[in-house]
């Protein structure tokens, strides 16, 4: 019998072919263009309600565009869900419907955002919460948008480029339900500039918004600039903390770390603190927070500004013997750390606590947020629970202020309900 290599070779090729085929196809990759078969475990995550599929090891789908409309189907071939796929970024594909008849064009969107606008009339009354978030992304069904309402304003976020072809349709709607003096528009989804930094909002219909414009969240006051890069001012997700802190702040010495604009200071003032005193490395940020004070009324006298870095400011407070009877902590994800070293919010809050608790009174109220996507409550809890440890100090939970209702999120995409915050009783 005489031995024919070539076919032996072919064997083996088209064997290997073959199971490198049903790996592949077997850990999600892809079928055919535009048809990308999920494994089980991530069917199972997008059916439960997950928003996002993650670009990692897993996912290798490199046959589509930015904006592709891609279907996604469990490992037996089942329709799941179809969304936007995204060439580029941590973010693989953006879920738009878990319905295979739906149709995604610039009529779904507009839909949703009118149903949007219309749970938030529903909820909130809008001549005395001025600062709204109106589509909350994924949570309302439009994938990397935000619309953030500032009185007759309105700043529209866009996170990808995949969505930013309907534009035209989503300004044309908030036009029609709105009505809204100016539209600005932030694109996230493009490279910052050289120094760093996100570009100013451009206004793409209306009127210039004034700088210095001044909007009510209840009893409060806060001056807002909407053509701002990064941020307007005030953080609309944190309401509820704002409420709480009025409500623990009452006859209090009141420590700020990471005081921003000061809208955290004006709440804990109008919960009747004794002193307040606002830590920031800005001197802009304070001059902002004085024009807060100012704008609700306030005695400038209640409250101190420091401009220094938190860790540093901690250690002098320590050195003085100088306590307070609240603290709270809402650190940026990055900035500068302990001896000048780069500070990261997942790595060095527990540090972060240990240094804040050696100036909490015994009996005194400890809040801590975090607003980062990544760092996940048990995390986020871990991680002050350890630097209690190191403190030799007990914490008690007394209280979890969550996002406020206008910051929608579905239930199985647990990082699109990203604040974290507690308060707790210091032992």
């Amino acid at each position: 019998m005489v031995y024919d290599s070539s076919k032996s070779r072919s064997s083996k090729s088209k064997d290997s072919s073959r199971k490198y085929s049903q790996t592949r196809q077997r850990l999600g990759i892809i079928t055919h263009r535009g048809r990308i078969r999920l494994s089980e475990d991530t069917s199972h995550a997008i059916s439960c309600g997950q928003d996002v599929i993650y670009r990692d090891g897993e996912f290798q789908y490199r046959r589509g565009k930015t904006g592709d409309i891609v279907q996604l189907v469990d490992p037996k071939g089942t329709f799941i869900a179809q969304g936007f796929y995204e060439q580029e970024g941590p973010i693989a594909v953006r879920i738009v419907s878990r319905n295979p008849k739906e149709k995604v064009d610039a009529a779904l969107f507009q839909e949703r955002i009118v149903q949007a606008i219309l749970l938030r009339r529903r909820l909130f009354d809008w001549g005395i919460y001025q600062a709204l978030c109106l589509v909350h992304a994924e949570g309302d069904g439009i994938p990397a948008v935000t619309i953030d309402r500032y009185n007759d304003y309105i700043i529209v976020h866009w996170y990808s480029e995949s969505i930013y072809v309907f534009c035209e349709a989503i300004y044309d709607t908030l036009k029609k339900e709105l009505s809204p003096k100016g539209i600005y528009e932030q694109k996230r989804f493009e490279p910052v500039n050289r120094t760093d930094n996100y570009n100013p909002s451009q206004l793409i219909f209306g009127e210039t918004a004034p700088i210095d414009m001044i909007i009510r969240e209840s009893d409060y006051k806060f001056i807002v600039d909407v053509t701002s890069p990064l941020s307007t001012g005030l953080f609309s997700d944190l309401r509820l903390a704002r409420q709480s802190i009025s409500h623990w702040a009452n006859n209090r010495r009141v420590l700020n770390l990471f005081s921003y604009t000061g809208a955290l200071s004006i709440a804990a003032a109008y919960g009747n603190a004794a002193m307040v005193t606002a830590v920031d490395v800005s001197t802009k940020a304070h001059i902002w927070s004085e024009r807060n004070f100012a704008a609700n009324n306030f005695d400038l006298d209640l409250t101190k500004h420091i401009s220094g870095d938190a860790f540093k400011m901690l250690s002098q407070f320590k050195k003085e013997r100088k306590r307070f009877d609240m603290i709270i902590l809402d650190p940026p994800a990055f900035g500068s750390g302990r001896k000048g070293s780069a500070f990261s919010a997942p790595k060095d809050y527990a540090s972060l606590v240990q240094e804040s608790l050696a100036v909490l009174e015994h009996g005194g109220i400890f809040m801590a947020i975090c607003s980062i996507h990544k760092m996940t409550f048990t995390q986020f809890a871990m991680a002050i629970g350890r630097g209690a440890y190191l403190a030799q100090r007990q914490l008690r939970v007394v209280e979890r202020p969550s996002s406020p209702a206008d910051f929608v999120h579905t239930v199985g995409f647990v990082e699109s309900n990203h604040l974290k915050c507690l308060i707790a009783v210091a032992d």
